[in-house]
């Protein structure tokens, strides 16, 4: 065992009562390929993994050692003993043999049948890093939580017999931020002296595991099973047997080399089948079947405390028609449940009969209702167990979701300046009935979107990935971003929450935590994504328009006030208590993390993290005493 102080201390942050809970979950072994840390592969005709050991090296100081895959370069050096613990006294500020040196990752495999295709598949690298195969170029990896596959025969560099693969990690390589957010600091965890462009970084490597697929006919990159209920919106518990029917909607993601064709078929633990037969083209396609479960079929997932947590397998198998032995199978887990996020008065049946035609969210209030059962939501915010992934552990993650349920909570939010976490997680959350409010891993401060095709690809991967998990309850567009159209926050509904709804029709959407919910876009009794044609449109005020006005700044004993100025900020989030200017300046002074607050409309925002002056008719900026150095007041539009 470890010594807490040698591992990075899962924290966590209480929703109801604010107030933080520090767990600490000793490291108990290494990952292995079906630790619970490895993500569900794709299939094909035969799997290998690279996972182990690799040759690590800098080269421009003569630098080789071994590395570990999964894991990161930090871990690495420790481990090789160039380097002390990097979470110990100031160690992590000794940066510059990890982060002043390109370090490549280099490992050689086998390969017998070079006509067949064959996929070099990377679950996961963090941080910027070019992609060889035997000297050959494949492509330039930037998304932590991006899963990139490579096609070796197309490429040109397969062989028969030995290959070489080799990953060099570049500081020159830009991420846009699409990594762990927390990675270099939080107010939670050690800021290092190390960045990119305005993110800060600590380290990087192949953090998921490495596979290499072989792929005659075709592959299947994806199982997505979603569960939609067929019966009228439930105002009090289900009864078991009683309900309404389900459907589960089995969609099969397949990868093929060249145009091929073949069967497909659907099978549930409960007894439905479906099946079809497909043309399948080049490239990427999808295909859908629908498997039914009455309510005698079936019993249903309850979270915590209000019943069982049922468990059903879906499977589908591919089987094409060249060689109908070469049989394609893939397994992924539902429960059934209804889930419905709750802002209107739904104990009133005439407002549940109006509102079930109508487009957007009410103010009334929120709280969650699981197959009619209101849900009083207890927990917390769940955050990266580890600031270095080499350390990551399937058990520990086991026993925090236990640790969580022993404590008497019943959710868990995966915050957005994380990471999208491992499959033993969202499987424990399954098991015990955690409902899990996820955040997608966006969080300001230098993590934000920008319209990028591999951000795009990065949704519709984790989506694919863990919508099956009947766990997780709904999906919210970031961290302490207020989503407002119009302005750069509006990214978060037009494109990241849209492609998220594409994707998962089946569960709620929240536009970011926190957030006022949503004018247009979603179902009103249970906030799921409706296809309007309106688009997902948020709850928010109107940007704010060229104002005619002059800031000012008045001082009292306590605070300094700046009428008519406002700031932007890496971080901003709403303070609930202010009622009024003062209010606002005296909260702010009592939080160790707010630099200046603006009040507005009745509402007190705190702003962090390098905050900027402009001008703002209406808004108030209340510096406290002590608080800055203040800039001076915008000058007039």
């Amino acid at each position: 065992t470890a010594e807490c102080k040698h591992t990075l201390l899962p924290s966590i942050v209480n929703m109801v009562a604010v107030a933080r809970i520090v767990l600490c979950v000793l490291a108990l072994g290494s990952v292995a390929a079906g630790s619970g840390l490895v993500d569900k592969p794709i299939v094909g005709d035969s799997l290998t993994y690279l996972d182990g050991a690799w040759q690590l090296t800098a080269q421009d100081i003569g630098v080789s050692i071994t590395g570990t895959v999964p894991g990161d370069l930090i871990t690495d050096l420790e481990t090789a003993g160039l380097i002390g613990d990097p979470l110990y006294e100031l160690n992590w500020l000794n940066s510059s043999l990890w982060n002043n040196h390109d370090w490549t990752y280099k490992k050689t495999f086998s390969v017998a049948d070079a006509d067949n295709e064959h996929l070099l598949v990377f679950d996961g690298i963090k941080m910027g890093a070019t992609i060889t195969v035997n000297g050959k170029l494949l492509g330039t990896a930037d998304d932590q939580f991006l899963r990139y596959v490579f096609p070796l025969k197309a490429s040109g560099a397969l062989v028969a017999g030995s290959n070489s693969v080799e990953v060099t990690f570049k500081n020159s390589i830009p991420t846009n931020g699409r990594f762990m957010a927390c990675t270099g600091g939080w107010d939670w965890a050690p800021y290092t002296n190390t960045k990119q462009a305005d993110a800060a970084t600590f380290t990087r490597g192949i953090w998921k595991s490495v596979s290499v697929v072989s792929v005659s006919s075709a592959a299947v990159t994806h199982v997505v099973p979603h569960v939609f209920y067929n019966g009228s919106y439930p105002m009090e518990k289900l009864e078991e047997d009683k309900h309404g029917d389900f459907e589960v909607h089995v969609r099969t993601h397949m990868w093929a080399p060249a145009a091929t064709s073949g069967t497909i078929k659907a099978t549930s633990a409960w007894g439905s089948t479906a099946s079809a037969n497909v043309q399948v083209p080049a490239g990427e396609s999808s295909f859908q079947l629908v498997l039914k479960a009455t309510a005698t079929d079936i019993d249903l997932w309850w979270p915590v405390g209000l019943g069982k947590q049922n468990l059903y397998n879906v499977s589908i198998a591919f089987t094409p028609s060249a060689d109908t032995d070469a049989q394609l199978a893939a397994t992924r887990r539902v429960g059934f449940r209804y889930f419905a996020l709750v802002t209107g008065n739904d104990t009133d049946p005439e407002y549940v009969k109006k509102a079930a035609t109508e487009d957007g969210t009410e103010q009334m209030g929120m709280f969650f209702r699981v197959n009619g059962a209101a849900v009083f939501s207890r927990g917390a915010n769940m955050i990266p167990m580890e600031e270095l992934e080499g350390r990551l552990n399937a058990e520990a993650h086991k026993r925090l979701v236990q640790s969580a349920v022993d404590a008497g909570m019943n959710t868990l939010r995966v915050w957005g300046g994380g990471i999208f976490l491992p499959e033993v997680w969202y499987d424990t959350c399954d098991e015990l009935g955690v409902l899990v409010y996820h955040d997608m891993q966006f969080a300001q401060q230098g993590h934000s979107p920008h319209n990028e095709t591999t951000e795009v690809a990065e949704f519709r991967h984790q989506i694919r990935r863990l919508s099956h998990h009947p766990s997780i309850a709904l999906w919210d567009g970031c961290n302490e971003c207020h989503v407002i159209i119009g302005t750069p926050t509006g990214i978060y509904a037009t494109l990241v929450l849209t492609v998220v709804a594409e994707e998962d029709k089946s569960r709620s959407i929240w536009p970011s935590c926190p957030a006022q919910g949503w004018q247009a876009g979603v179902f009103k009794l249970t906030s799921q994504p409706n296809g309007s044609p309106l688009g997902l449109l948020p709850r928010s005020p109107a940007p704010p328009q060229e104002p005619a006005f002059v800031s000012t700044t008045v001082k009292d004993s306590s605070c300094t006030f700046q009428y008519n100025t406002d700031y932007d900020a890496g971080t901003i989030w709403l303070h609930p208590k202010a009622k009024d200017q003062n209010e606002c300046c005296s909260e702010c002074a009592g939080n160790s993390t707010c630099e200046v607050a603006v009040f507005s409309n009745g509402e007190c925002w705190f702003k962090h993290d390098n905050p900027k002056p402009s001008s703002a008719e209406g808004r108030i900026a209340c510096w406290p005493k002590g608080h800055g150095p203040i800039p001076p007041p915008p000058p007039p539009p």
